[in-house]
């Protein structure tokens, strides 16, 4: 019995859990609310607490794993177009600023 009441309240946090992020996500992204809702599923006991831990755990993995690709991917696209900003301007211009011969003239 009390290996039940554990599951139980398990299963209760877990769903409070998945209610408080659920919302977070309407309000912050509606897109990934909805693949969350999909993926990360509560209804009608369907699923163990060990299972929807886990869908939990594995989609929020996922979701690290996507932002820090796309930061990644991000700061390369950025270094890339410093690198190509810099050799433009190293082989465009030649000479002083302005065209002036120098202080002679």
């Amino acid at each position: 019995m009390q290996a039940t009441n554990s599951t139980d309240a398990v299963k209760a946090q877990l769903d409070a859990l998945h209610a408080q992020v659920l919302a977070s996500l309407k309000n912050a992204d509606p897109s990934l609310a909805a693949e969350f809702a999909k993926i990360v599923r509560t209804d009608g006991g369907m699923f163990t607490a060990e299972a929807q831990a886990a869908a939990l755990v594995g989609w929020k993995k996922g979701v690290v794993a996507a932002e820090l690709f796309e930061a990644k991917m991000k700061a390369e696209a950025e270094a890339y177009a410093e690198a190509r900003v810099k050799e433009e301007r190293r082989v465009g211009f030649s000479g002083s600023p302005g065209g002036a011969a120098g202080p002679e003239g």
